[in-house]
């Protein structure tokens, strides 16, 4: 089993990383979980946080989420809801939320934070539609869209900036809003709830949560490289960690289902 790592990194090593703040209702399940799955993903260019709506500081996550998520290599046992406030808002980069209830909730809260702000679904269809290109290769400084013929903008994405490449990608998927395709049914770009349902809902909630992360840190992921690096900080108190995963899902196999999760084909 794997530790629970303890508060997060100092102010002085995160204000060079991305800030990446996940949210939902609780902070019982899926913005712990998609924080903890990200983090592994998106290594040490990121510091990562969950938040919660409507949290009950101190409230621990129901079993069946404790154990979905270990099914995913996320051990969340231990970890307890922090209420979400304003300067979190202000002090992210990017903004994560399960559903665009949640969006709408962040927006009102912090006007200006509104072009930052994605549902979590949303953020990785996006993503998934980035070319990333190598500094100064053709594609680098080009964008196309070809949405009459399959509704998916491709944009070429710099390797990095003087900020680092985390941050260059998030300005390539906030400028790409508008250019790819929403899903037909808008429910696509939110995820399920899952507090109060059956153990299954749980698990596939989880699966799904670990397919998307996996297709937003291979957007993220430097051109040629071999994936993300080391586990980035998870700054809040009893966060969990991401197991290392022998495998990872074939993100581009994921559908969406009516419900909200998107399961990877098998």
């Amino acid at each position: 089993m794997t530790r629970t790592p303890s508060v997060g990194a100092p102010a002085s090593i995160a204000s060079d990383r991305l800030r990446v703040l996940v949210v939902c209702t609780g902070n019982l399940c899926r913005s712990p979980l998609f924080a903890a799955l990200l983090a592994d993903r998106l290594g040490s260019d990121a510091v990562v946080t969950s938040r919660g709506a409507q949290a009950i500081a101190g409230a621990t996550p129901p079993a069946a989420t404790v154990l979905a998520a270990r099914r995913v290599g996320v051990e969340l046992d231990g970890h307890t809801a922090r209420e979400l406030d304003d300067a979190d808002i202000d002090d992210a980069d990017l903004v994560l939320v399960a559903s665009r209830r949640h969006r709408r909730d962040v927006v009102r809260r912090s006007p200006r934070a509104a072009t930052r702000v994605f549902t979590i679904l949303e953020f990785a269809r996006l993503a998934e539609a980035l070319e990333v290109e190598q500094v100064g290769s053709p594609a680098s400084s080009s964008a196309s869209s070809d949405a009459a013929g399959g509704g998916r903008a491709r944009r070429g994405v710099p390797a990095a900036d003087e900020r680092g490449r985390a941050f260059v990608v998030v300005d390539a998927v906030v400028r790409s809003r508008g250019l790819v395709r929403r899903p037909a049914n808008p429910d696509d770009d939110d995820v399920t709830d899952p507090i109060g349902r059956r153990a299954g809902v749980h698990r596939r909630v989880a699966r799904q949560l670990a397919v998307t992360a996996d297709l937003v840190g291979s957007a993220f992921a430097a051109p040629g490289g071999d994936g993300p690096g080391p586990v980035a900080a998870v700054a809040h108190a009893g966060a969990p960690r991401r197991r290392p995963s022998r495998r990872r899902a074939r993100a581009r196999g994921a559908v969406p289902l009516r419900d909200g999760p998107a399961l990877a084909r098998s």
